[in-house]
């Protein structure tokens, strides 16, 4: 996954303290000790000559110096000790994962959670009070998990909340997420080759699909592996859209991105409302589809001949 600007806001957030307690450390080993190239960690120290506290002027910029192959900070502006968790934010973070421990059955995960548990127990007081109220969860939730586990696809009958409609989908449930008060199923729809979204209390039954289950997952698949490749100069596009990107790579201003996505129509609709943006390389089928619809976009707005013209006039 391509990097965002969180992820290098963070690696400048531990790059300064570090360097300020090994000072003249070479760049050969930072980038070694934080998994990136060399170039990145120029990049990164660039950018945090750009950093420091309200006024910005030179006083209160971070300085730092780094030549031949050398990094001493020189003024790391408060930032010359390792980021702590404060006993509130400890408080919050243990709440989250008991949130997460208690809608999840995977017993792999539950044994991660538990060791986060304890060790932030270990270091702050405070957590050991924190108590979570008790979500119920809804009905067919450890059923359902039990199919996201072993990845068979189901058949659902499902009441919608926008029309009333009491509907059957054949889908392959990929996760289920809890927001604003409900569990929702995010599912692979069989027929429409499409994701979909489903809330967990609107099911009204759920069983193993008597779909051949070579058929679902051939289909699964065929959706699954829409690979793209685009070309853009607009690097706010590459940065508003990083989460669906596999790859970007920037030269003389251009940006190559890389992408998979599993909704086909999804995508569609995407690139022609980023068409200023962006220019599709491949695959083809998909610059063809593209340029089909934008041209029929453009045959709405042709004017008419002028025969139409003088006819109209008559």
């Amino acid at each position: 996954m391509a990097e965002s600007a969180i992820d290098r806001t963070v690696r400048a957030l531990d790059l300064v303290p570090f360097v300020t307690a090994h000072p003249g450390v070479q760049i050969s080993e930072l980038a070694k000790k934080f998994n990136v190239s060399e170039k990145q960690i120029i990049k990164d120290l660039e950018l945090i000559f750009l950093c420091g506290l309200p006024g910005y002027t030179p006083y209160e910029l971070i300085d730092l110096t780094f030549e031949d192959g050398l990094v001493t900070v020189i003024d790391p502006q408060l930032l010359d000790k390792p980021r702590q968790f404060s006993e509130t934010e400890s408080v919050i973070l243990n709440l989250g994962l008991m949130l997460i421990k208690s809608i999840t059955v995977n017993p792999d995960q539950l044994h991660l959670i538990n060791e986060l548990l304890a060790k932030l127990a270990d270091k702050f007081q405070h957590t050991k009070h924190a108590i979570l109220s008790k979500i119920d969860k809804p009905k067919f939730y450890e059923e359902l998990q039990n199919y996201i586990n072993s990845g068979d696809s189901i058949s659902i009958k499902y009441q919608s909340i926008s029309s009333d409609l009491i509907t059957t989908r054949s889908i392959r449930p990929i996760g289920i997420n809890f927001k604003n008060g409900f569990f929702y199923l995010l599912g692979f729809d069989l027929r429409s080759g499409d994701e979909r979204t489903f809330r967990v209390d609107q099911l009204i039954e759920i069983a193993k699909n008597p779909m051949d289950q070579k058929q679902a997952e051939y289909s699964i698949d065929q959706a699954s592996s829409i690979e793209f490749i685009l070309e853009s100069r607009d690097q706010l596009f590459t940065e508003k859209y990083r989460d669906i990107f596999s790859k970007i790579e920037e030269k003389r201003g251009i940006f190559s991105i890389h992408g998979v996505v599993s909704n086909r129509a999804w995508l569609l609709r995407w690139l022609l409302s980023n068409c200023g943006s962006v220019k599709v390389i491949s695959p083809d089928w998909l610059k063809d589809n593209i340029a089909d619809r934008a041209n029929s976009a453009l045959k709405m707005y042709s004017h008419p001949t002028n025969g139409a013209q003088q006819q109209g006039r008559i």
